[in-house]
This record gives structure tokens, C-alpha cells and sequence, in this order.
């Protein structure tokens, strides 16, 4: 008798288990946006950038991303994601194929075109510091070759400046 008083004192410094995580309630209650169409190409891209960072915020599996994403599809993107899964089982989708496929369909290659375009071109012009990073940061994402890694980004920053300020470039 004595024995069992003592495990179940043992029991009792165990911690009990922390009870299953539901990375849908997760997901939900940053408020992910709906997608349903657009007329501006660059407003689906951003959407999809949106629901990744929600997604990765939440813990989400790459499962549990496609699934989640479709959920937050309306209207004619949700008819399109339907007609989708009709022909690719949507268990075997993975994020980075969702993405692609959206892109695909609600992303012309046009539209990412210019972005990259336009940020090629990007100076600083009539532009305060700050206005400058902002757009350079909106912009970085469509030419994500130019800006690879932290020492083309800082260069192609630096370029961009306007000459007074540019002359502060460290070498």
C-alpha cells in the first residue's frame, strides 16, 4: 500500500501532457484574408505571400498549408481550386505546388515581369530614405535572383541611393 501512495507522489511531479495543438484554430484567429479573384495579378501574389506567412506563423504542416489555403479561396478562385483537385488528389499536393499552380492561374507572368522590371529600375529620386526601403522592400520580392543573398541586396540598395547619400557606400 505504501508503494502505491509513493508512485502515485512520483506520478504527481510529471508534468501532465500538453493537449493536441489545432494549427487550423491556429490559423483562423490571425485573420487570414479570402482570396477570390482580382483584376490586379500583384494583388493575388500578395495575398499568397499573406496566407504563407499566416501559415508558417500558425506551425502549420505542408499538408495542413494546402488545405488551410484552399479553405481561404472564395468564388471563382475556389471554383478553380475545386476543378484542380479533380485532377490532382489533393493529398498529394504540397505547398510549394500550390503556389505554383496558383501563381499560375491568378498571377500573370506579365504582372511579375514589370514588378521586377520596376525594381531593377528602382532609385531613390524625390523619395525620403524611408519612403525608399519601403518601396525597395515591396518591390525585392519579384527579383528574388537580384537580391540572393544579404551582400547583392545591400549593393543593389546602395545603387539605388541617391549620389549624396551613395558616396556612404562601405567598401
Amino acid at each position: 500500500m505504501q508503494m502505491l501512495v509513493q508512485n502515485q507522489g512520483n506520478n504527481n511531479n510529471n508534468p501532465p501532457p500538453r493537449p493536441p495543438v489545432n494549427n487550423l484554430t491556429l490559423f483562423l484567429r490571425l485573420n487570414p484574408p479570402v482570396f477570390s479573384s482580382s483584376t490586379e495579378p500583384i494583388v493575388a501574389d500578395d495575398w499568397l505571400r499573406k496566407i504563407g506567412r499566416e501559415l508558417g506563423t500558425a506551425g502549420c504542416t505542408d499538408a495542413e498549408m494546402v488545405r488551410f489555403a484552399a479553405h481561404q479561396l472564395d468564388g471563382p478562385a475556389a471554383s478553380w481550386w475545386e476543378n484542380y483537385t479533380t485532377t490532382y488528389p489533393i493529398a498529394t499536393i504540397t505547398w510549394d505546388q500550390f503556389q505554383h499552380a496558383f501563381r499560375t492561374t491568378h498571377v500573370s507572368a506579365g504582372a511579375m515581369s514589370l514588378k521586377k522590371h520596376e525594381f531593377r529600375n528602382l532609385f531613390q529620386g524625390n523619395c525620403t530614405v524611408g519612403q525608399y526601403v519601403d518601396e525597395f522592400s515591396q518591390l525585392a520580392c519579384y527579383a528574388p535572383g537580384d537580391v540572393a543573398t544579404d551582400a547583392t541586396k545591400q549593393e543593389k540598395f546602395l545603387e539605388g541611393l541617391n549620389n549624396e547619400l551613395g558616396m556612404l557606400k562601405v567598401r
